[in-house]
């Protein structure tokens, strides 16, 4: 059985792999030595540039919000993969219903304890940090939206970001901060696994907004996918 710590290791093995090294997924897997001076290399250049963990600021967190909307929608699941729609759904639901407490700003898990939708605790995890869609290009705010004009969604306030200051892939990034800032709650409660299992079935529906990394993220992950969402066809946005 997986843990958060590990599932967050194998998180960040993708976001090195898609955004940072010019190599496939597979061949980072079997080249472990490659991929040990790789990940030190990137580590170092986070560290130089303020990129780590230890640099998440409370308004990197704006993707827990995206993490229940797109989520919710699975942007690579065809119409008719109804077992893998139902999947990320309920694993949206799971998530938003944890989120009172593993949000890691206090006043965020306040004000979504009063809320008792999914998509109104997706509003509460903006509006609690002062946010909402004026503060974005291509914000997500609806499943009726195009996806070319919520696939790249991009923060206005990037000079009061941390950790994600200087990202390419803001949404990506904003997952990253978000994954590990709340995997440190959730183990602390005694929700890892829960929590894991919510993401990793979010994840796989697409909620990156990005076919190729959606589909290394299951590979890296199909161990702990049910067999419906491998036999069901995906679609590219």
């Amino acid at each position: 059985m997986i843990n958060t710590r590990q599932f967050l290791l194998l998180f960040e093995l993708l976001h090195v792999a898609v955004v940072s090294l010019p190599v496939g997924i597979t061949k980072l897997i079997q080249d472990h030595r490659r991929h040990k001076s790789a990940t030190a290399k990137l580590l170092q250049f986070r560290e130089h540039n303020g990129t780590t963990p230890a640099n998440i600021a409370p308004l990197d967190l704006w993707g827990i919000h995206d993490l229940l909307m797109v989520g919710h929608k699975g942007p690579v699941l065809r119409p008719d993969a109804n077992a893998s729609h139902a999947m990320v759904e309920a694993a949206v639901e799971n998530l938003a219903e944890m989120l009172h407490e593993i949000h890691p700003v206090p006043k965020c898990r306040e004000a979504i304890r009063q809320e008792k939708s999914y998509n109104a605790k997706a509003n509460a995890a903006w509006t609690c940090l002062n946010l909402d869609r004026e503060n974005f290009t291509g914000a997500y705010v609806s499943d009726s939206q195009v996806d070319n004009e919520v696939a790249i969604t991009v923060p206005k306030f990037t000079d009061s970001l941390g950790a994600c200051k200087e990202s390419n892939l803001p949404r990506s990034c904003s997952y990253w901060a978000s994954l590990h800032a709340m995997g440190v709650r959730a183990d602390m409660l005694n929700k890892g696994q829960e929590f894991l299992t919510a993401i990793v079935h979010i994840i796989s529906g697409g909620a990156l907004y990005c076919f190729g990394c959606t589909m290394h993220f299951r590979l890296l992950n199909e161990a702990f996918l049910p067999p419906h969402v491998r036999a069901e066809s995906v679609s590219f946005f």
